[in-house]
């Protein structure tokens, strides 16, 4: 109801089986490896006393993945402000999608960040580069590219001026 009848629509049946012995072995290994790290990361919100839910653990595992050297804290990709532990679970941290949901449906975990919710409203519906490609007050394009550099590649290159355009033009998000 929301976006129209679709336009085309994919199916992938059996991939697996495609992947070969050894392959899809790989996959059952990484699956393992994902599922030890949920397990961590829920003791580690019940060692701090946080309620764990799917929002909760996406913000601790974005954390841990974009932890500085002290592994204690990270900076907000776009104002860097710091953000720690204590702070993470407030209301004053939020989970960005890089590129926007609305215009890409791209809800993987490279098109996200942790950022301070007032960075979140002044990007608004917007990629970076449209929201502060122009340095917009209390905003540095250089310093906000700076920060994105230290992002791992997925999630850096979301920040290109381009990114959108050739996010759509590659074909967007199945």
């Amino acid at each position: 109801d929301r976006y129209g009848k679709p336009t085309e629509v994919v199916l992938e049946l059996t991939r697996d089986i495609k992947l070969g012995w050894k392959k899809a072995r790989e996959v059952e290994r990484e699956q393992e490896v994902r599922q030890k790290e949920n397990e961590s990361l829920k003791a580690e919100l019940q060692d701090l006393k946080i309620s764990v839910s799917s929002d909760t653990l996406l913000k601790l595992r974005l954390f841990r993945e974009c932890a500085g050297a002290d592994g204690l804290t990270v900076k907000c990709v776009y104002s860097g402000e710091v953000i720690n532990v204590a702070r993470l679970f407030s209301p004053d941290v939020e989970i960005d999608h890089i590129l926007p949901y609305s215009q890409t449906l791209d809800d993987s975990i490279a098109n996200k960040v942790l950022c301070v919710t007032s960075a979140n409203r002044a990007k608004g519906n917007q990629a970076p580069f449209q929201a502060f490609g122009h340095s917009p007050a209390g905003y540095d394009w250089k310093a906000i590219l700076a920060r994105a550099a230290t992002l791992a590649r997925g999630r850096r290159r979301r920040f290109d001026e381009d990114a959108l355009s050739r996010f759509q033009a590659e074909g967007g998000f199945l």
